[in-house]
């Protein structure tokens, strides 16, 4: 119900009338950070542990919920003719459409018992959800923070390199100032102040980047208790660090040689710099603290989280609450295989419960992906898989332990788009004008964003906790064959102790 003007004005002067006398119910609030337990600027072991017992054993309620995380990247891009080198500027490296493209797979531990279980390509379904839980305000507001754009439809399709994504220029998150604006703030300066910062060093550009993850866009913390004392939490990244290396032949890029680190490509580069007629090899490198003879000028990794001292008559009103049961979500993946112009059937597990929903990324197949043989989530000329390949399946059904989801097969895109996808995970799920949230629409469903995407939690309660098989059928309507990226969520749940943070179960 939508309320009046008359009603907000009034509800506002009772604010403004109340607020002078209330009660303040922080005392201190201020940032605390660990820092990760590498011990040195070598990240070459692609591992980051972060453990709060510092912050647990302070005293103070901490907030994990808004907490982030602080990667310092490096990045340096090279070709072996220096005056085919791409425009000097920030414009010649970019990274995929999210930071949370820089971790492959979490694990938490909360008191010394797992919580969430290590799984390869994790970020992948994370970044889904930013697709569809963020507004435009969103993106405006936060998305330079935390490394989110939404990229464009274009797509093609190049017999050597495979699906390429973006064949146009992307909004550079690094800063560079020329010599004019040097005279007022040198790049220097820039760079000391822990800005993401470009610079040309020899026939080298350097790209520094402050990679931010907030602790809400992963799984568990977006559930956990705003104010908790006393929690002792061990958590476990595995990075995603690549070079790659792309020799050009007369203006035709002939092959890509990827090294990874992970299983993610995080460089995205565009065709911007492929000059006609020349030879060269261009080669590109993103790693953690150090990059050769670079390094950022924040030499570890670091968990910020804002810790607070509560005054005492809110500390008690909140410690009465006694506990809090916290119910969050974990996922299941299981990567198929589903041939061109042919039918699949395939079990995608045997045995789960509480299961929420299905969501698949489709992905050319690594087999049928140009000349080069390269995955599109190893390349760096395709956004996958923060976003899917241009795809179509048709006659698409699930089975819960043998009965279809769907009294008829998903024959066309928009079925699937209008019933599953369009706004359903963002504010009132897109039922009421004025309000939506999801940055999906049914162009982008159509190219670069057709997640395949099923509800799986329609039942009663009391089959909450029934172990069900789940398949999929349907039929592959391209010419490629695919890789389906699948990820099943399903609730777990743990009640924790308010005052001591002590898990109770």
């Amino acid at each position: 119900m939508t309320s009046t003007q008359d009603n907000v004005m009034f509800d506002q002067a009772l604010s403004d009338y109340t607020s002078e006398f209330a009660e303040k119910p922080f005392l201190h609030k201020e940032f605390q950070y660990v820092i990760d337990n590498n011990g040195s600027d070598d990240y070459s072991r692609n591992q980051l542990i972060f453990e709060t017992i510092s912050i647990s054993n302070n005293g103070k309620f901490a907030d994990y919920k808004n907490g982030f995380i602080s990667i310092p990247m490096v990045a340096v891009m090279s070709r072996s003719d220096e005056h085919q080198t791409a425009t000097e500027g920030a414009n010649g490296l970019k990274f995929k459409n999210s930071n949370l493209v820089h971790i492959d797979s979490m694990a938490v531990e909360y008191g010394n018992d797992p919580v969430i279980q290590q799984r390869q390509n994790f970020s992948a379904y994370c970044i889904f959800k930013q697709h569809t839980e963020l507004s435009l305000n969103d993106v405006e507001i936060n998305g330079p923070t935390i490394g989110y754009r939404k990229d464009s439809n274009e797509w093609d399709f190049n017999d050597v390199t495979g699906v390429e994504n973006n064949t146009t220029d992307l909004v550079s998150p690094f800063t560079y100032y020329s010599p004019q604006q040097q005279k007022l703030m040198s790049n220097a300066n820039v760079r000391r102040s822990g800005v993401n910062y470009y610079e040309k060093v020899g026939d080298e550009h350097v790209y520094y980047y402050d990679c931010i993850i907030r602790l809400k866009d992963l799984l568990f913390f977006d559930k956990m208790p705003s104010l908790l004392r006393g929690a002792n939490i061990k958590l476990t990244l595995i990075l995603n660090q690549s070079e790659t290396v792309v020799k050009v032949a007369a203006g035709v890029k002939t092959h890509v040689t990827n090294t990874l680190r992970g299983s993610i490509n995080p460089i995205l580069r565009t065709n911007e710099d492929i000059i006609a007629g020349k030879t060269f090899n261009e080669t590109m490198s993103c790693k953690v603290v150090k990059n050769g003879a670079h390094s950022h000028v924040k030499n570890q990794c670091r968990l910020y989280v804002p810790t607070y001292i509560l005054s005492p008559t809110f500390e008690e009103q909140y410690l009465n609450l006694g506990q809090k049961k916290i119910i969050y979500e974990d996922i299941f993946t299981n990567n198929v295989i589903v041939k061109a112009n042919d039918n699949f059937q395939i079990l995608l597990t045997n045995s789960l419960s509480r299961m929420k929903r299905l969501v698949i990324v489709p992905m050319i197949d690594k087999s049928a992906n140009g000349s080069t043989l390269n995955a599109p989530q190893e390349s760096i000329y395709a956004s996958e898989p923060c976003t899917t390949s241009p795809t179509f399946i048709r006659d698409f059904n699930v089975a819960l332990s043998g009965t279809n989801l769907y009294s008829n097969n998903i024959q066309y895109k928009y079925e699937s788009f209008l019933n599953e996808l369009n706004g359903n995970f963002g504010v009132n799920s897109n039922l009421e004008t004025g309000v939506c949230s999801s940055l999906i629409s049914m162009d982008d469903y159509n190219n670069n964003y057709g997640y395949i995407v099923v509800d799986l939690s329609r039942r009663y309660n009391f089959d909450e906790k029934t172990p069900l098989s789940v398949e999929i059928k349907g039929f592959n309507e391209g010419a490629k064959q695919l890789q389906f990226m699948c990820f099943i969520t399903y609730t777990k749940e743990m009640t924790v102790n308010l005052n001591t943070g002590a898990r109770i179960e």
